[in-house]
Parts: structure tokens; C-alpha cells; sequence
């Protein structure tokens, strides 16, 4: 009698086998159908985004400039900071407005791109033009004399437009 039990055991145990369910083995994810979306653009990281600043047109020998305007100590600090190339315009820049004439001098902190900067005196005389480094912390680009206003453009955009020290500029559009 145990030799039967013993072979109902085994084929109870033979046919639990054969039918068993599979092991079902993970499946590698497919490959995701979304495109990355574009780059952040560095200027995300901007205490003040120039779309919220306030614009000026001016013009600077026969250009007409769309200026971003930076006259409190918040918005001149910041500067062009984080802008990218393609986020600056052609003709398109920073205007810095200070209270009175004085010596000043610029750095190019978390400023990525290379940039020309004009000095003008209160009258809106151009004093003198630099190229600015980008990320150059070492180097104090300074005005030749009491400066007022000093203007940001991409850099080269003076000497190919033309413009260089003595010209003025109307700055009535800013008061």
C-alpha cells in the first residue's frame, strides 16, 4: 500500500510540474518615444529675466538699439549675467543708467558671452569702448573719465557699425 501512495505521490508531483506557469522574466522598457525638450537656457538662472526689464530704443550712429534698461543697483549688478548668444539680439543690448558722473569700471562675473561696453559721459558723449571677456573676473574694464551710462552690445558691434569715442547719443528716450 505505501508503494501506491509512494506512486500517486510521484505523479501528482510529475503532473504539477508539466503544468506549472511559466516564470515570467522582466522586459527591458522600450525606449522612451519622447524627444528631450530644449535646452534650459543659463538665463533661467537670473534674479531678473530680461523680459520683465524695462526697454528703451535709442540710436546709436544710424542704428537704431533695443536696450535693456538697468538703473537700480539690483538690475546694474545683474547686468547681462547668464544671457546666452542667441537670447541677445542683433542691435539689441544693456543700457546702465547711474545717479551721477564717476569713474567705473565693469567685470564680466557669470557673464557668458564676450560683450563690448561704451562709456558715455552725462551729456551721452561716448568716453571710450572695451571688449569684455566672458567669466572675466580679473580684469576691471574701466572708463576713461566720469562716466554716466555705460551700453552693453555683443561684442564687435561697435567697430562694425562704425561707432567709436566722441560720437553722442541721444539718451532723451530714457528720462
Amino acid at each position: 500500500m505505501k508503494w501506491i501512495l509512494a506512486a500517486f505521490l510521484a505523479l501528482l508531483v510529475g503532473c504539477a510540474q508539466q503544468h506549472a506557469e511559466p516564470s515570467i522574466q522582466p522586459q527591458p522598457s522600450p525606449p522612451s518615444e519622447q524627444k528631450p525638450g530644449p535646452p534650459i537656457k543659463p538665463s533661467v538662472r537670473r534674479e531678473h529675466p530680461l523680459e520683465s526689464l524695462r526697454r528703451v530704443t535709442l540710436l546709436i550712429g544710424a542704428e537704431r538699439v533695443d536696450l535693456y534698461v538697468a538703473d537700480n543697483d539690483s538690475t546694474r549688478n545683474e547686468g547681462l549675467m547668464f544671457v546666452s548668444d542667441d537670447e541677445l539680439e542683433e542691435n539689441h543690448g544693456m543700457i546702465f543708467v547711474f545717479e551721477r558722473e564717476e569713474p567705473l569700471s565693469f567685470w564680466m562675473r557669470n557673464t557668458i558671452i564676450p560683450l563690448d561696453i561704451a562709456y558715455l559721459d552725462k551729456s551721452g558723449r561716448i568716453l571710450n569702448i572695451l571688449t569684455m571677456r566672458p567669466l572675466d573676473v580679473d580684469t576691471k574694464y574701466a572708463s576713461e573719465g566720469p562716466a554716466q551710462y555705460a551700453i552693453e552690445m555683443k561684442a564687435g558691434w561697435f567697430e562694425n557699425k562704425g561707432i567709436g569715442a566722441g560720437e553722442r547719443i541721444d539718451l532723451g528716450a530714457l528720462h
